[in-house]
């Protein structure tokens, strides 16, 4: 029994390592901001990167300061983020903590959505405070939203106007989104447009802006495999069952 055992955990073990890698391998970079270069006068920023025949835009906020920008070198937890080059986009309580970002996908293919990413840092100047939550909300093409993420009193990160470089430790903010939509919410066919919201909300006085960058998004062609969290939860189940035998 002791041997079948072992097999069925190690056989599972390995199922779960596969469904990990299935489900992150297919996945391309869609649209990001990073360094915005191109970056002129107004509150929509153009993308650093976009894939063919998709389009991508950020609208809201308060502009971008060329002064700060987070230096992690990831897009929330994705690598990959140009971390020698500042910039970021602020928000801010009295003008507007809200970015939209708005894709449509215009390839010929239907996409499915993995991931949104970004670094976020809340900021404080003396006793004054800019937002430091975190609300992010998607809707899809059909219309329907969903509510991905929610958290409030985030610490704050920069706490001068000094030494603004050193101080680009960013917090990263990356959400798989197959845990929270279905096929149908992930899907984006040919002509259609989905919406995600990042609303920083409000501070205790709205006199500061705190800060937003490397903002990635990321998809695939391939369906995401409705299998997954079958043997997910198969690996999990014959795990606990393996160790609660060996007691």
């Amino acid at each position: 029994m002791k041997s079948w055992m072992n097999t069925a955990c190690l056989a599972s073990l390995c199922a779960l390592g596969t469904a990990f890698s299935a489900a992150s391998a297919s996945a391309v970079n869609i649209a990001y901001w990073d360094s915005y270069t191109n970056y002129t006068t107004g509150t929509t920023y153009p993308t650093d990167y976009l894939l063919s025949d998709m389009s991508a835009s950020i609208t809201g906020g308060q502009g971008v300061n060329r002064s700060f920008g987070s230096r992690t070198g990831t897009f929330g937890d994705v690598p990959g983020a140009t971390s020698a080059i500042d910039g970021a986009i602020l928000v801010r309580s009295d003008t507007s903590t809200l970015l939209t970002i708005t894709l449509t996908n215009n390839t010929g293919e239907t996409y499915y959505l993995e991931s949104v990413n970004f670094d976020f840092a809340p900021r404080q100047v003396a006793t004054k405070y800019g937002p430091n939550s975190v609300a992010v909300s998607y809707t899809d093409a059909d219309g329907g939203t969903t509510q991905i993420d929610s958290q409030t009193g985030l610490a704050y990160i920069i706490d001068s106007n000094q030494d603004l470089w050193a101080e680009g430790q960013y917090d990263g903010f990356s959400y798989s989104l197959s845990s929270y939509l279905t096929i149908a919410g992930l899907t984006i066919e040919n002509g259609e447009s989905v919406t995600f919201t990042l609303d920083f909300g409000t501070a205790p006085a709205g006199d500061v802006s705190s800060m937003v960058d490397n903002i990635l998004i990321t998809g695939s062609t391939t369906i995401p495999e409705p299998a997954t969290n079958a043997v997910l939860i198969g690996a999990g189940v014959l795990l606990i069952a393996f160790l609660r035998r060996r007691r």
